[in-house]
């Protein structure tokens, strides 16, 4: 029991009659043994229930902090990091308008396409371009928790920009004089306003002057984080879980490197047995004995033997039952590995995938692959849709309603069955799901398609491509690949068509114009 700790009492209901109540039952003995106290084991401490009271905005700081620190110093951070912000953006995501004016949803999303290629169209600072800015994005993510941009447009053109900020760039004055001066410090947590709804309607952005803010709109503010609860106003670093983990990890391994090092440091010790006669020399720990030098400075610059320019030695003599021996250790050891490997384990499913995803790829069977893949796909299945919600929706009608405001780009010809022109109805080509065995899964795909089971948008969709850009291809192609055919029949007549399609079989080859199918057929 902790005599320190506030005791509950709970009444029980009074008794027929109006009797007494039962005797008082204090908080920590009720029912159920998973709440009660037990010497057997440490006694929680979760002071908040409540998520506005749950992380005070110094442990969200300082979790970064941490998160940051192990990012720097350890390739185990910056492989997660890397590894899951690459796995769910790939190349980035593509808009696909879809109006019903199929011209219009061509010219869209070329143009589209080129702003968000270029970095100084698109970011404030001239840094990432839109494709780049997902990685981005979804990397201070994981690493901070979250990550901000601000809506805004060229001084010059007006064209729609984004201003990127990083976690610490948002929230309340350090300065307790500057938040009472300002009078609202009440309505403002954690550097966000909320209306009575838990809605933000307003974010405040310090600025590189001490004590100075400047309060933003929320309608131009994209505040990307995953929000676990209803009432989470910031988000949190992925790593939360995962910082004791991997500062013992980190600190282990360190160590034993110290280890290793302070025995290669040194160079031999001399084993004497039971009974046996010490010598002159050292019986314990030591170098080499320095030998004499033998040669003269003028002739150690034109002769020097190896052992005597690096400082090597000689021994003179061991004694009976004496031997020479150098510090062998098995470190780090194979329980030290295992329990390593656990800790791990752990940090990786805090992540939400296999830890041999991430760690441990070399060791993954075929079985154990396909189910780590799957896992993961449902991971991307989730994350991905997020991020083009969150983020690339909110920043491409922010771009296509300024360009139509403008007049650089026409209002869509083709109307809806509502009869309104329906501009703003796009979706996102992700990058192509996560296989083992791209072969086995493309050749069923393609029997799929050929049966009808899978349509040409979902086959080029899981592959990040645009099923009517890629039948468009094709067709330019033949016709391409036809006209030339032809251009060279024309100026040599002894030529065929045939002559420039590939064969089946060991055969010429001819065309058969009535099923367009190029079959072999036998020599005369």
């Amino acid at each position: 029991m902790n005599d320190v700790r506030e005791i509950a009492v709970e009444l029980a209901p009074m008794g027929a009659g109006g009797g007494a109540p039962s005797m008082p039952v204090a908080l920590g003995h009720g029912g159920f043994s998973g709440v009660n106290d037990s010497p057997a084991r440490g006694r929680i401490w979760f002071p908040h229930v409540r998520q506005a009271e749950e992380i005070a905005p110094w442990e969200r700081r300082e979790a970064a902090r941490q998160a940051r620190w192990m990012q720097g110093n350890g390739g185990l951070a910056e492989r997660i990091i890397n590894g899951m912000s690459l796995h769910v953006c790939g190349r980035g995501f593509r808009a696909r308008p879809l109006s019903a004016d199929k011209d219009w949803n061509r010219l869209v999303k070329d143009a589209f396409h080129r702003h968000a290629s270029s970095a100084e169209a698109f970011d404030r600072a001239g840094r990432v371009n839109f494709y780049e800015a997902q990685v981005l994005v979804e990397r201070q993510n994981y690493l901070t928790g979250e990550m901000f941009g601000l809506l805004t447009e060229s001084d010059v053109s007006g064209r729609a920009m984004m201003a990127f900020y990083e976690a610490e760039q948002v929230g309340n004055p350090s300065d307790r004089r500057v938040r009472s001066a300002a009078g609202d410090e009440d309505v403002w947590r954690d550097g966000i306003r909320l209306n009575r709804d838990r809605r933000p309607v307003g974010y405040r952005f310090l600025t590189e002057v001490k004590g100075e803010f400047e309060d933003m709109d929320a309608r131009d503010v994209i505040h990307y984080y995953d929000y676990t609860r209803p009432g989470q106003r910031r988000g949190i670093t992925k790593f939360l879980h995962a910082l004791n983990h991997l500062k013992d990890v980190m600190e282990t391994r360190g160590f034993i490197k110290h280890g290793i090092k302070a025995r290669q440091s040194v160079g031999y010790y001399i084993k004497t047995l039971l009974g046996g006669t010490p010598t002159g020399l050292d019986a314990g720990m030591g170098s080499l004995l320095d030998s004499e030098w033998r040669k003269t400075v003028d002739e150690m610059r034109s002769n020097v033997p190896t052992q005597e320019f690096f400082g090597g030695g000689e021994i003179g003599s061991l004694g009976v039952n004496q031997s020479l021996e150098t510090i062998q250790h098995d470190s780090p050891g194979g329980n030290e590995q295992s329990f390593e490997g656990e800790l791990l384990r752990e940090v990786a499913l805090g992540f939400g995938v296999f830890p041999e995803l991430l760690f441990y790829v070399a060791k993954m069977s075929n079985q154990t692959s396909r189910l780590a893949l799957e896992d993961l796909q449902k991971l991307l299945d989730y994350r991905q849709p997020r991020l083009a919600r969150i983020f690339c929706t909110r920043y491409y009608l922010f771009w296509l309603s300024k360009e139509l405001k403008a007049g650089r780009l026409p209002m869509p010809v083709v109307v809806d069955e509502s009869g309104e022109a329906d501009w703003w109805k796009h979706g996102w080509l992700v990058p192509r799901k996560v296989t083992l065995d791209a072969g086995r899964d493309g050749k069923l795909e393609l029997q799929q398609v050929e049966e009808g089971l899978l349509t040409l948008s979902e086959f080029f969709g899981c592959r990040g491509r645009d099923w009517q850009d890629e039948v468009t291809q094709q067709i330019d192609e033949v016709k391409f690949r036809m006209g030339r055919i032809y251009d060279a029949i024309a100026e040599d007549p002894r030529l065929r068509v045939e002559d420039f399609l590939p064969g089946r079989g060991s055969g010429p080859v001819a065309l058969d114009p009535a099923a367009g199918l190029v079959e072999p057929v036998e020599e005369e």
